[in-house]
């Protein structure tokens, strides 16, 4: 049993202060964590588009292979219906590529080099370097275009 207080009945629960100050505890943290976590999920959104840009890149290679034709890679490439003989990219919803140089994946599983310049979902530009002969991807800031 309780000892009585003050007010004659035994205590039980959180006063009205502390509820307050929880509560003030909890908006003050969580004004500091959402904006981190949109960050970060929006990071991670990259990340994942960018990975498909290469995972389709990457089949391209191994069709080249398999059909042992030459396939390019150009401007066409990333319409829906490229003229046979060119690689088959499907962007991520929002990307547009802004500039490139022309690669190719070869029938014996190498590639000549290339580059791509991309503006991502998020506005950011990115370059996809395209290192031959053993098709090595690797993305880089395009830092020839200024941020907003």
């Amino acid at each position: 049993m309780n000892p009585p207080t003050r007010f004659g009945r035994g205590s039980s629960g959180f006063t009205l202060v502390e509820m307050l100050v929880v509560m003030v505890l909890l908006g003050l943290l969580s004004t500091i964590a959402l904006p981190s976590l949109h960050r970060w999920q929006q990071a991670l959104q990259a990340r994942s588009e960018a990975a498909l840009v290469i995972e389709s890149l990457r089949a391209q290679a191994f069709r080249a292979g398999a059909s042992q034709l030459e396939l390019a890679l150009r401007p066409e490439s990333f319409q829906e219906k490229p003229a046979p003989g060119l690689v088959q990219v499907k962007l991520p919803p929002g990307w547009t590529l802004r500039r490139m140089v022309p690669a190719s994946f070869l029938p014996n599983g190498l590639c000549r080099p290339g580059l791509l310049a991309f503006t991502t979902s998020q506005g950011s530009h990115e370059l996809l370097l395209i290192e031959g002969p053993i098709c090595k991807f690797s993305w880089q800031k395009d830092l020839s275009v200024a941020e907003p």
